[in-house]
């Protein structure tokens, strides 16, 4: 596993981690808002840890809710943050920092900030699943930290190396 170990940023989002943890159990991520993903290759240097450090130390938390579901295509159902633009700064910067990670490799351009509930599961299940979290949505939430993330492909091999606290002053 240790050639295809990777990192990524997320905002974790624990508001949500009952409410959607029945759904994510299969893939055992937390739910959370990618910010950054591939980012460096493990193990991750001490100056990017510091570099990090003091971009999320300068950067303000914020509040959001979960207010609608939505499908990249028929494959991926997710739920979309409002407002989404701090998440969008928040990955310009870090794409700005780091030009050569783009989010998601660079393949979809400028990425649409998300919390994935399901990723090509059956069809049918993932329209009740939509239906089902609809109907309990909107939902309060707060930015208050962002965790690098390393793990591999594999279900459920995800952890938390490093955990930065945004400043809250905004």
């Amino acid at each position: 596993m240790a050639g295809d170990v990777e990192t990524g940023l997320v905002v974790p989002v624990p508001e949500l981690e009952g409410f959607v943890s029945p759904f994510l159990a299969a893939a055992g991520n937390p739910a959370h808002i990618t910010l950054l993903y591939p980012f460096v290759s493990p193990p991750v240097a001490d100056a990017v840890i510091d570099r990090l450090a003091e971009i999320f130390s300068g950067w303000p938390s914020f509040d959001f809710r979960m207010v609608d579901v939505g499908w990249f295509g028929e494959d991926v159902v997710y739920l979309k943050p409002s407002p989404a633009g701090r998440f969008k700064a928040l990955i310009s910067r870090l794409s700005a920092e780091w030009p050569d990670y783009p989010p998601y490799g660079g393949v979809h351009g400028d990425p649409t900030p998300h919390l994935t509930l399901a990723d090509g599961e059956d069809p049918a299940s993932m329209r009740k699943l939509a239906d089902r979290v609809a109907a309990r949505l909107p939902v309060v939430c707060s930015a208050t930290e962002v965790w690098l993330m390393q793990g591999s492909r594999q279900p459920a091999s995800w952890t938390r190396i490093r955990r930065f606290g945004l400043s809250g002053v905004g």
